[in-house]
């Protein structure tokens, strides 16, 4: 199995902090035959990046993971390189999305303005349903409504989980919050459903 992730904005401009990067090493510490990699939301050319990665890792199962601004590119990385995503699928590889407290806004997406601030959510696109049918695509998005910047999420869909009051952009991926182990087990279960 494969991880590829997008950290977000306010993380990327704080390199140093290695927000995401650091959560998904300790989620995943120990374990065996788990590929990390990451990439910053600032780097324009993150999105591309990821396909290329996957691509390398054709056709391992693949776990896809976004926070904050990471989130909305992981999504458009669904949307706008799905044909990509689908091969994978129909070759009969598993993919797992988590999106943490996805919010922001993405050129290119037809939309004016940001996901999540505002109370805007994020668009499904009807393509995943036969796969997600099919138990080789699984979605899911953590996202919170109590501090600004808010999260977005699916509208109409299970694959939501609204966080605690006492959740906020940063606890999210504090592995040593109530909510950071809400997120790491949402991690940890789909890379158990892509594992068995």
């Amino acid at each position: 199995m494969i991880v590829n992730s997008i950290t977000g904005f306010s993380a990327s401009v704080r390199k140093h902090q290695k927000v995401l990067p650091k959560f998904l090493g300790e989620v995943f510490k120990g374990w065996e035959d788990v590929g990390i990699n990451n990439y910053y939301s600032s780097n324009k050319d993150c999105i591309i990046d990821s396909i290329k990665f996957l691509n390398y890792h054709w056709p391992e199962d693949a776990l896809l993971v976004g926070k904050s601004l990471g989130g909305i590119k992981t999504w458009w990385l669904l949307n706008a390189y799905w044909h990509h995503i689908e091969g994978r699928l129909e070759g009969g590889s598993k993919v797992g999305v988590v999106l943490l407290d996805p919010h922001g806004w993405q050129i290119g997406d037809g939309y004016v303005g940001s996901f999540g601030i505002g109370d805007r959510n994020l668009p499904w696109n009807k393509q995943w349903d036969k796969w997600i049918k099919a138990d080789l695509l699984k979605i899911e998005v953590l996202y919170q409504r109590n501090k600004y910047p808010m999260g977005a999420h699916f509208e109409g869909k299970d694959v939501n989980t609204k966080l605690p009051r006492n959740a906020t952009h940063w606890n999210i991926t504090d592995i040593d919050s109530s909510i950071g182990r809400l997120s790491e087990a949402a991690i940890v279960e789909m890379a158990d459903w892509l594992l068995k």
